[in-house]
């Protein structure tokens, strides 16, 4: 039955996942008990109001089901079976609210039964609608949940268990009709893969893993399971069957298979049950959506020349990999051309391939979290390394610059624009006068009379040079007969290439080593010229015909590996001869792995038009959540046939790229902001660029996160939810990092609606405005507003500078940091700066870095802001930084500010050593330590940081001591007690006649640390080391001793450890 008239449109699926204990602190909305239960057996449904829209959430009336099922007869999902009327509130239709927990409600029934289900019908879901009695209050959609125990049992091509031997690395069952391999990786990536009887063809060798087994199992034997156990995750292999079924160490059943792997059929299969997901991540790219539930991504990566969002298909980059929102990710070993993936929360995941040999799947799992799905996904795939500083800057490109004299002048036209430039991208007309000179990778000497010392200039002005090159070869080029001669070619002669001006063009065989070495003694040449990075195009390959002969196998098994393969031996080729180099490498096309090549790619030949912009935001998650961190596109638009140039257009773009891995502008038609035509806006482009170098800590730092744990940079918007139906498809928004949430403009209007995720969001442009999260609002942004959020509990980092030329020109002694202290007073907020000397290979292997981590808490005294370092340092690092702390909203009264470092240690009970102000332009001018509150109630701290050890900022309140402990004045009993934090040494001085005297160190939340007996009183000065190391921060240190006539005399100071 279709209600979407009488409730909100829309169709909300469900987190997996089984076993979980029944409260509303459960991440699913609705569920079943027991999962393995059959259609005619008693189960228990459970509905969790907190989840979902919350529609119903704290809602004290009875809740009311509408029901019906979907069978193997429905024709959609809004075919339902045997539901029930609308508003029918019959106390069977009622569920029962728990006594403990009032959001959440159970509901028990027998399928069969209460549904009246024919002879022979079996169950594909349940399917809902929580109600209130009138139905005014409801979660407004349809709940689906799939039922695993409808119809027959799952019949797999392997059969029944029959024996099985385990070497430490792989469990191998022999099963009835073939083999089943199981390998675990690591705890929570596990490889299967299947060779049924009579299947003698082997693996194809993977392209895509790089990690090699290393965990260590147990297997358990038991009557009807086989299972493989790791720390983390449980593989139970029903031996009936040989269907496997992945679970987490708390036996939560995360994934099952169906039919699993059927490598005896063609084309070979994989099936899995439903697991009620709420989304699927991943795949590659596409423009049209994030969320690729229930849709069918088939992987050939294909070029398409003026592609938009009205584009449904994967793009350049297809990845078999897909990532659930319950926490498990999906990676298919499996590289044939027009393979089919389709994750589905309803029907289950399902991947069918033409491959000629047996195919292999990895199952990733984690923590329960996206993000631990993608840790375990790059180290399986490997991770791509720190990039080099000076790509994360803004790069420059046209197609394209034909003179020496023409890129010499667009770097001066962009430097007289008073606009920051990291880089220079020549298309191929650095080869040749025109497209026919494909393939000579040699400078054409008429325009480009004298590169090297060309380059050098601009390497003196911070600006490097990338080439592009292709492995297409016009037949004009100086290098066609050669390659021809050496049978380097796939394809002499390759159809629809006419636009290159040649009467042949070849494709380069990338599956042969001996071409791939050929090409790169090329790549050399012109690095050693002094060539900063690469560009890789037409890698799909663009034309790839059908006739091609490769060494490695047929046109359908090596198209989507061309480019990793490509990829791969230019990357080698540097790490090999330039190892001192951070490659930088700008592909088109690939696929999983291509990460840990240090690629930059790009969304291709995009349309310039709004169609054009609003595709980007699902191709940067979609490739993300790939694994692919670093996704560009060309910025403005690319394709403009008619020559179109939209200044509004141009600085929308810009602006979503502000936020982005890759800023690069590039198209035929003025693509460099200094043109006329956008002569309106270029003062806020100019903006927005130096915007982009300002928050560089915070990039640079996403950048250190991405390449030791893999995470992307860009994130949807649910990445760090606890629920995470809210924005599951989002597609105009999304998240930079853990902390800032970025919601462009995508089409021509001044406002637009934006949803906030959990959490509570400050605006970045107007720091008084906070908003909910789990919201959507109508938010007015002018032409020269990007709306962007930081989330409350964070640190947001930027350099203090307000105009830049290169990354190689900032200054990194100074920094600021927008304090969004959250509003639960009991909460900590952590924040990372990462920092090397940005042009090392190797900052983290030598432990040649610093990572400095902010730490804000609430205490009973004030307020307390830590910079804790880690890392052995750098070359030329500066030994402090100035750090100006702003934090809205500071509604506590101050009595003074103090801090406490290696260098310093102020008094903590009077001026703190930190100088109040009277206004901002005073506290600008300042010298650090200083502080000044607005009448805004915005705090500016002001202090000199120490690249080493701690340092500690409080701000003491004005209120009572909460401890009852007075200031360090001196007591009339004579009694003295000072601490050195240069030596770490208590001094005391107690009168002769003192006994039982100790001294006491308390944390700033009152908790005894330490105690320290056996002290001397006799008048005299002396010392006592405490008896436990002492963590950096501010504590409360008491001298107590005992008189004669059994009055105790008490000493109090506050003190600072380093």
């Amino acid at each position: 039955m279709n209600i979407k008239s009488i409730t909100t449109s829309g169709l909300l699926m469900l987190a997996a996942a089984v076993g979980w204990s029944q409260t509303s602190d459960d991440p699913r909305l609705m569920w079943y008990e027991p999962a393995d239960a059959k259609q005619n057996e008693e189960i228990t449904v459970y509905f969790n109001a907190t989840r979902g829209d919350q529609g119903l959430k704290d809602f004290t009336g009875d809740v009311y089901a509408h029901t019906g099922v979907l069978t193997a007869e429905s024709t959609s999902n809004s075919d339902w079976k045997h539901d029930s009327k609308w508003l029918d509130n019959d106390v069977k239709y009622k569920f029962t609210r728990s006594a403990t927990d009032p959001n959440l409600y159970s509901w028990t029934i027998t399928p069969s039964v209460f549904y009246n289900l024919y002879s022979g019908e079996s169950i594909k879901s349940l399917c809902f609608v929580m109600r209130d009695k009138e139905g005014k209050k409801a979660n407004n959609a349809d709940i689906f949940i799939p039922f695993a125990g409808g119809g027959d049992d799952v019949v797999t091509a392997l059969g029944a268990y029959v024996s099985h031997t385990s070497d430490g690395t792989t469990l191998t069952v022999t099963a009835e009709h073939g083999l089943l391999l199981i390998t675990p990786y690591n705890d929570c990536v596990i490889k299967v893969i299947t060779f049924p009887d009579g299947i003698d063809a082997p693996e194809r060798q993977s392209i895509t893993v790089s990690a090699t087994p290393e965990a260590v199992y147990t297997v358990d034997d038991e009557e009807d399971n086989l299972t493989l156990l790791t720390s983390a995750t449980k593989v139970i292999v029903n031996k009936s069957n040989c269907a496997i079924s992945f679970a987490d160490a708390a036996g939560n059943v995360r994934l099952s298979e169906k039919e699993g792997i059927n490598n005896s059929a063609h084309p070979r299969k994989v099936t899995f049950k439903p697991m009620n997901d709420i989304g699927f991540y991943g795949g590659g790219y596409n423009g049209q959506r994030t969320n690729q539930n229930e849709c069918t991504i088939v992987m050939d990566n294909k070029q398409q020349w003026g592609w938009n969002a009205s584009y449904s298909d994967s793009r350049n980059i297809c990845i078999p990999f897909v990532v659930s929102t319950s926490g498990y990710g999906l990676l298919f070993d499996d590289h044939y051309r027009n393979a089919k993936l389709t994750p589905s929360s309803t029907f289950g995941t399902t991947y069918e391939t033409g491959s000629l040999t047996p195919i292999a799947y990895y199952y990733v799992g984690g923590d329960g979290s996206m993000a631990s799905v993608l840790e375990n996904y790059t180290f399986l795939t490997g991770r791509q390394e720190l990039p080099p500083y000076w790509a994360l800057g803004y790069i420059t490109s046209r197609y394209g610059y034909k003179t020496q004299e023409e890129a010499k002048s667009v770097i001066q036209n962009i430097k007289n624009a008073n606009l920051p430039l990291d880089g220079i991208v020549m298309d191929l007309y650095w080869q040749g006068y025109d497209e026919s000179g494909m393939g000579n990778l040699e400078w054409y000497r008429n325009n480009w009379p004298d590169p090297q010392t060309m380059m050098s200039e601009f390497d003196a002005q911070g600006v490097k040079t990338i080439l592009i090159t292709e492995p297409f070869f016009t037949s004009n080029s100086s290098n066609y007969a050669a390659l021809k001669n050496l049978g380097y070619f796939a394809d002499e002669d390759v159809s629809n290439m006419s636009w290159l001006k040649s009467s042949n063009v070849g494709l380069l065989d990338a599956t042969n080593p001996d071409a791939l070495d050929w090409m790169w003694g090329f790549y050399k040449a012109r690095t050693a010229e002094g060539v900063g990075g690469w560009w890789l195009d037409l890698g799909e390959p663009e034309q790839h015909d059908g006739d091609s002969s490769h060494n490695g196998g047929t046109v359908e098994q090596v198209h989507n590996e061309f480019g990793n393969l490509w990829i791969e031996r230019v990357y080698r080729g540097m790490k090999d001869d330039f190892p001192e180099v951070r490659p930088f490498l700008m592909p088109r096309a690939g696929t999983s792995g291509m990460q840990r090549f240090a690629t930059f790619p790009w969304t291709g030949d995009i349309q310039r038009s709004w169609s054009g912009l609003q595709a980007q935001i699902p191709a940067l998650i979609s490739a993300s959540m790939s694994g692919v961190g670093y996704m560009g596109s060309d910025v403005g638009g690319f394709a403009a046939p008619n020559g179109e140039i939209d200044a509004e257009l141009y600085l929308r773009w810009v602006e979503f790229a502000t936020f982005s891995p890759a800023m690069r502008t590039h198209s035929a038609v003025n693509p460099e902001p200094y043109h006329d035509s956008y002569k309106n806006i270029i003062d806020d482009v100019r903006r927005y660029l130096n915007m982009r170098y300002s928050y560089l800590p915070y990039t640079y730092t996403l950048a250190y996160e991405n390449a030791t744990t893999g995470m992307p940079l860009a994130r949807p918007i649910n990445f760090h939810s606890e629920s995470s139906s809210t924005g599951a498809g989002c597609t105009d928004e999304y998240l930079w990092g853990r902390d800032i949430l970025v919601a462009p403009v995508i089409n021509s209007s001044t406002s637009r609606q934006i949803t906030f995720p959990q959490g509570r969001w400050v605006d970045l442009n107007d720091l008084s405005r906070v908003y909910d999260g789990n919201t959507t609002i109508s938010y007015d942004a002018p032409l020269s507003l990007l709306p962007h959020f930081g989330r409350q509990g964070s640190f947001i980092t930027r350099y203090t500078q307000e105009s830049y030329t290169t990354t190689g020109e900032i200054d990194h002694t100074a920094l600021s940091i927008t304090y969004l202290m959250s509003d639960d007073a009991n909460s900590t907020v952590t924040a990372k700066i990462y920092d090397d000397d940005r042009i090392s290979t190797r900052s983290l292997e030598d432990n040649a870095y610093l990572l400095t981590t902010i730490i804000g808490q609430q205490l009973e005294l004030g307020h307390q802001i830590e910079f804790d370092h880690d890392g052995s340092g750098y070359a030329d690092m500066p030994q402090s930084r100035t750090m100006t702390i702003q934090i809205p909203q500071f509604t506590d009264n101050i009595d003074h500010i103090g801090s406490t470092s290696p260098t310093a240690t102020y008094d903590l009970t009077s001026d703190g050593g930190f100088i109040a102000l009277t206004s901002k332009a005073d506290f600008d001018a300042a010298d650090a330590p200083a502080y000044y509150l607005s009448d805004d109630k915005t705090l500016y701290l002001k202090a000199d940081v120490p690249t080493y050890g701690n340092t500690a900022i409080f701000i003491a309140n004005s209120e009572s001591d909460p401890t009852s402990i007075s200031s360090v004045a001196a007591d009339a009993s004579g009694i003295m007690l000072e601490y050195s934090a240069t030596t770490g040494v208590f001094s005391y001085s107690m009168p002769s006649g003192l006994s039982d005297a100790t001294i006491t160190v308390y944390d700033v939340a009152g908790m005894a640390t330490d105690l320290i007996g056996g002290l001397t009183a006799d008048g005299t000065v002396r010392q006592t080391a405490p008896t436990c190391a002492l963590s950096g921060g501010l504590y409360l240190a008491t001298l107590q001793a005992r008189n004669a006539d059994g009055s105790t005399l008490t000493r109090t100071v506050k003190i600072g450890v380093r």
